[in-house]
């Protein structure tokens, strides 16, 4: 007997977007990093690439001494971390040593520090089976938080940010 698989559907899933504060904190150490004169690409970073039917696996080297900010995730997917790194996140920082498993949540981006050349390995899916590095990265991670919004919940933030800049002008 036959069974047919349905494909998971990709779209359900809620993101959770971290606060302000921790969003303006990301975006200060963005530019602090990208104005350094150690400043290097994403490329920089040694990036191995494996697919299987709908799935999307990556595996990121990342040199010790080096911070780096994650990309901001649009979905939630698994995460293997060998190494040593420091983590900032929204519910604080952890270090993690060796072997580390867990899931990032979507709308996820943390800034880390590799204490010792570390890599990880993250799977996706991929529904489309696409191998396009660039088509994947743009459906898997966003390069500002207000792509995670709504329409509505970019005019709330809107809205807040205009009544704070009118009570500044008072």
């Amino acid at each position: 007997m036959e069974k047919t698989l349905q494909k998971p559907s990709v779209n359900t899933e809620t993101i959770s977007i971290p606060g302000k504060t921790y969003r303006i904190l990301l975006l200060k150490a963005e530019k602090f990093m990208r104005n350094s004169p150690a400043f290097v690409p994403k490329e920089f970073f040694k990036t191995e690439h494996f697919f299987a039917d709908g799935l999307y696996t990556r595996k990121t080297t990342v040199p010790k001494g080096y911070t780096f900010l994650t990309f901001i995730h649009k979905k939630s997917h698994p995460a293997v971390h060998v190494g040593d790194v420091t983590m900032i996140e929204p519910t604080g920082s952890r270090r993690i040593k060796g072997v580390h498993n867990f899931i990032t949540p979507a709308g996820t981006q943390r800034l880390c520090y590799a204490h010792e050349e570390s890599y990880c390995i993250t799977t996706h899916l991929n529904p489309t089976n696409e191998r396009n590095i660039d088509k994947i990265e743009k459906f898997l991670y966003a390069l500002h938080y207000n792509e995670l919004l709504s329409d509505k919940e970019l005019d709330a933030e809107l809205d807040i940010l205009t009544k704070k800049e009118e009570l500044c002008l008072e």
